[in-house]
């Protein structure tokens, strides 16, 4: 359970000193629903998901989220499939 509780901790500090919102669309009500998208994807080394939090050293996570945006779930769906959008936007 520690190596969660110190992952989550991670996470929080980490969406704070990024803005502490999507940086699309503002959210900003739920941890879980915040995460980073990586700008480039050939760039990405590893998933910043709250096991990699916990284990790795900081050095690596500011290494890996320099090259990443906060997304909210709903923006990073969208930014990985906007095909699928429903409603066109003009």
């Amino acid at each position: 359970m520690r190596q969660q509780e110190r992952g989550l901790a991670r996470k929080r500090e980490l969406v704070e000193i990024a803005g502490g919102s999507c940086t699309r669309c503002g959210y900003q009500r739920n941890l879980a629903a915040l995460t980073w998208h990586h700008c480039v994807p050939g760039e990405k080394r590893f998933h910043l998901d709250v096991r990699s939090l916990s284990n790795r050293s900081i050095a690596e996570i500011r290494a890996e989220l320099a090259k990443c945006i906060l997304l909210c779930a709903n923006c990073h769906a969208e930014e990985h499939f906007p095909e699928l959008a429903m409603v066109q936007i003009e």
